[in-house]
């Protein structure tokens, strides 16, 4: 009970001595010093959760839809004679791409492409075109979203527009085909 008595007595001695220690100048400055350490890295880590990089978010439409389709289930605003509708989007904190492939007759993906147009517009964007392509157009495959099904460059006969500074919006129908493209990026 003595030995038991004394590990008691050393313990408290022990904790006085840390408490008069913190409460002395030096203590209180390490004391100060480890708090401030502790809240820079609290700060950051709460910074890091919720700034940090953000999980990768990728869709792609497992087969062509059809108009209906293609409203119901993802919301897109695309011509009712529209058909074979492929859409993929890819978006990481800051990063966005997206695009847009269906089948229509030739004036109905023209008369489309005017009317996206025209709405971008109105939202600020200053638009080229469209212009006629006269040779088939090379993509650049520098975009997080590579598909298949996105084949401007077998385009032959059609038009091409695109917006200038902003975003990177660019629209091509393939009039020979009756194809209408649509790639958005930031």
């Amino acid at each position: 009970m003595a030995g038991r008595q004394s590990a008691w007595a050393q313990a408290l001695y022990v904790g006085l001595l840390v408490v008069g220690w913190i409460r002395s100048r030096r203590g209180v400055r390490v004391v100060h010093r480890a708090a401030l350490l502790i809240g820079i890295v609290l700060l950051a880590w709460v910074a890091y959760r919720v700034l940090g990089p953000a999980e990768d978010s990728r869709f792609e439409t497992a087969a062509p839809l059809s108009a209906a389709e293609a409203r119901e289930e993802l919301g897109l605003d695309v011509p009712p004679e529209a058909r074979e509708v492929q859409y993929a989007v890819y978006s990481c904190f800051r990063a966005f791409e997206e695009r847009l492939r269906f089948r229509a007759p030739p004036g109905v993906c023209l008369d489309f492409a005017r009317q996206e147009i025209i709405h971008w517009q109105e939202e600020g964007e200053t638009w080229v075109g469209p212009m006629p392509i006269t040779e088939p157009p090379a993509l650049d495959h520098g975009g997080m979203l590579n598909v298949r099904w996105f084949d401007v460059h077998q385009i032959k006969e059609g038009v091409d527009a695109w917006a200038v500074g902003g975003s990177e919006a660019r629209i091509w129908v393939d009039t020979q085909r009756g194809i209408f493209y649509r790639r958005r990026r930031d």
